[in-house]
């Protein structure tokens, strides 16, 4: 058993350091494109309590985080774009646990069979 904190894990300084580019957006910029010309009155103003983060992360792949408040009277661009970005930094995070465990489990197959072919292309 190894010492509390010493196993591999994702840092989120590590995630941070896989991101390329920060791209931000609120719900009524995007709107009109969806909804199309039946756009519906007074949904514009609703969607503008969306924020919504695209990180684009070293090797081209692209995570999403969402924020939204419950009432327009509270919206703030910088708060809804910090809490966007927190959301995706954490689905990038899962993303490279995932890689981080398949890479120990393949590691782990490797120790137990001498190497070998794991059927990868």
């Amino acid at each position: 058993m190894t010492e509390e904190g010493t196993a591999p894990k994702v840092e989120l300084v590590h995630v941070e350091q896989l991101i390329t580019l920060e791209c931000y957006t609120t719900g009524d910029q995007i709107g009109t494109d969806v909804i199309g010309p039946a756009y519906i009155e007074g949904v514009e103003a609703e969607l503008k309590r969306l924020t919504l983060c695209v990180l684009v992360l070293k090797n081209g792949f692209t995570v999403t985080g969402e924020a939204v408040c419950v009432s327009r009277a509270n919206f703030n661009a910088e708060v809804g774009r910090k809490f966007a970005k927190e959301d995706a930094i954490r689905k990038a995070q899962m993303l490279e646990g995932y890689l981080l465990k398949e890479r120990l489990y393949r590691d782990s197959l490797n120790r137990s069979s001498g190497g070998g072919d794991f059927g990868d292309s």
